[in-house]
Protein backbone atom coordinates (compact mmCIF):
# COMPACT_ATOMS: atom_id res chain seq x y z
CA UNK A 1 0.00 0.00 0.00
CA UNK A 2 1.13 3.15 -0.56
CA UNK A 3 0.04 7.00 -0.63
CA UNK A 4 1.26 10.01 -2.56
CA UNK A 5 0.77 13.39 -0.42
CA UNK A 6 -1.68 15.41 0.19
CA UNK A 7 -4.54 12.25 -0.49
CA UNK A 8 -7.76 11.85 0.91
CA UNK A 9 -8.95 8.02 0.44
CA UNK A 10 -13.07 7.92 1.28
CA UNK A 11 -14.15 4.37 1.88
CA UNK A 12 -17.73 3.79 2.17
CA UNK A 13 -18.22 1.28 4.61
CA UNK A 14 -15.17 0.55 5.37
CA UNK A 15 -16.03 -3.05 7.42
CA UNK A 16 -18.17 -4.53 4.65
CA UNK A 17 -17.41 -8.59 4.22
CA UNK A 18 -14.39 -7.54 6.37
CA UNK A 19 -14.04 -9.16 9.71
CA UNK A 20 -13.48 -6.73 12.79
CA UNK A 21 -9.53 -7.69 12.76
CA UNK A 22 -9.14 -7.46 9.60
CA UNK A 23 -10.43 -4.05 9.25
CA UNK A 24 -8.17 -2.40 12.35
CA UNK A 25 -5.37 -4.24 11.32
CA UNK A 26 -5.97 -2.27 7.78
CA UNK A 27 -6.06 0.87 9.36
CA UNK A 28 -2.96 0.05 11.54
CA UNK A 29 -1.03 -0.82 8.52
CA UNK A 30 -2.53 2.84 6.67
CA UNK A 31 -1.32 4.70 9.91
CA UNK A 32 2.53 2.61 9.82
CA UNK A 33 2.95 3.60 5.97
CA UNK A 34 1.77 7.13 6.19
CA UNK A 35 3.02 8.23 9.26
CA UNK A 36 5.17 11.18 8.15
CA UNK A 37 2.80 12.23 4.69
CA UNK A 38 -0.01 13.66 4.77
CA UNK A 39 -2.81 11.02 3.39
CA UNK A 40 -5.46 10.44 5.43
CA UNK A 41 -8.61 8.11 5.12
CA UNK A 42 -12.10 8.84 5.37
CA UNK A 43 -14.47 6.01 6.24
CA UNK A 44 -18.02 4.74 7.16
CA UNK A 45 -19.16 2.27 8.82
CA UNK A 46 -21.43 0.65 11.38
CA UNK A 47 -19.17 -1.72 13.13
CA UNK A 48 -18.98 -0.94 16.42
CA UNK A 49 -16.04 -2.63 17.57
CA UNK A 50 -14.22 0.22 15.48
CA UNK A 51 -15.00 2.55 17.98
CA UNK A 52 -11.76 2.00 20.30
CA UNK A 53 -9.53 4.91 20.94
CA UNK A 54 -6.47 2.40 20.93
CA UNK A 55 -6.98 2.80 17.01
CA UNK A 56 -8.66 5.94 16.52
CA UNK A 57 -8.35 9.28 18.28
CA UNK A 58 -11.60 11.22 19.49
CA UNK A 59 -11.21 13.79 17.22
CA UNK A 60 -11.36 11.31 14.31
CA UNK A 61 -14.67 9.18 15.46
CA UNK A 62 -17.97 11.47 14.35
CA UNK A 63 -21.60 10.29 14.82
CA UNK A 64 -24.53 10.69 12.28
CA UNK A 65 -27.75 11.02 13.73
CA UNK A 66 -31.18 11.68 11.97
CA UNK A 67 -33.43 14.28 12.91
CA UNK A 68 -37.37 13.93 13.12
CA UNK A 69 -37.37 15.97 10.27
CA UNK A 70 -35.68 13.28 8.39
CA UNK A 71 -32.37 15.64 8.26
CA UNK A 72 -28.77 14.42 9.55
CA UNK A 73 -26.99 15.71 12.68
CA UNK A 74 -23.04 15.13 12.50
CA UNK A 75 -21.46 15.84 15.49
CA UNK A 76 -18.03 14.29 16.95
CA UNK A 77 -17.14 12.21 20.24
CA UNK A 78 -14.30 14.50 20.85
CA UNK A 79 -16.77 17.35 21.73
CA UNK A 80 -17.92 14.94 24.63
CA UNK A 81 -14.28 14.85 26.30
CA UNK A 82 -14.30 11.36 27.20
CA UNK A 83 -11.83 9.87 28.99
CA UNK A 84 -8.91 8.19 27.27
CA UNK A 85 -9.41 4.61 28.25
CA UNK A 86 -13.54 4.96 27.88
CA UNK A 87 -14.71 2.05 25.90
CA UNK A 88 -16.78 3.85 23.38
CA UNK A 89 -18.00 0.64 21.79
CA UNK A 90 -20.22 -0.02 24.69
CA UNK A 91 -21.24 3.51 25.26
CA UNK A 92 -22.39 3.80 22.06
CA UNK A 93 -24.03 0.24 22.06
CA UNK A 94 -25.93 1.88 25.15
CA UNK A 95 -27.33 4.77 23.46
CA UNK A 96 -24.94 7.44 25.42
CA UNK A 97 -24.06 8.97 22.48
CA UNK A 98 -27.14 8.48 20.06
CA UNK A 99 -26.88 8.13 16.68
CA UNK A 100 -28.64 4.33 17.26
CA UNK A 101 -31.29 3.23 15.40
CA UNK A 102 -34.85 4.01 16.81
CA UNK A 103 -37.68 1.22 16.27
CA UNK A 104 -41.17 2.48 15.71
CA UNK A 105 -43.05 -0.53 17.57
CA UNK A 106 -46.25 0.84 15.78
CA UNK A 107 -44.43 0.44 11.97
CA UNK A 108 -43.04 -3.38 13.17
CA UNK A 109 -46.55 -3.94 14.06
CA UNK A 110 -48.18 -3.36 10.22
CA UNK A 111 -45.14 -5.96 9.06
Amino acid sequence: MSCKRNRVIFIDEIDRSFHTKLTKRYLKLFYELTQNNTCQIIATTHDSNLLDLDLVRQDEIWFVERQDNQSSCIFSLNKLKERYDKRIDKEYLSGRYGAIPVFDNELLEDI
